[in-house]
């Protein structure tokens, strides 16, 4: 019984280590704004933040990628912007990076 339970003990903690999550910034003002576009084929707004994350090492870390391709891309974009204009904090969430190696921001939140 207590081989089993140090194996199942052992394998969680293997595959953990091998695991990756995402990463919350925590609060952190919105510093730069950037709007790119290849060959008017794809979109993705890059940001510069207060305080950056990358917890996956991606190649780029100067710049945080929200794709276009996110099904809440507009509420997110329209949420930072916003926070941006009233110099509001923001809390981003990154997880992964995207095709041109900068982080890339799936969530985000603004509180008072």
């Amino acid at each position: 019984m207590k081989i089993k339970a140090l194996a199942i003990v052992l394998t969680l903690g293997i595959c953990s280590f091998f695991s990756h999550a995402g990463s919350w910034s925590g609060t952190t003002y919105v510093k730069e704004i950037y709007a790119h576009s290849t060959n008017n084929a794809d979109g993705t707004i890059y940001f510069k933040f207060g305080l950056m994350k990358n917890p996956y090492n991606c190649e780029q870390s100067d710049l945080i990628a929200l794709k276009k391709s996110n099904k809440v891309f507009s509420e997110l974009y329209s949420l930072i912007l916003a926070a941006f204009a009233t110099e509001q904090k923001v809390n981003y969430y990154v997880n992964g990076c995207d095709q041109h190696g900068y982080p890339e921001l799936i969530h985000a939140n603004v509180s008072m």
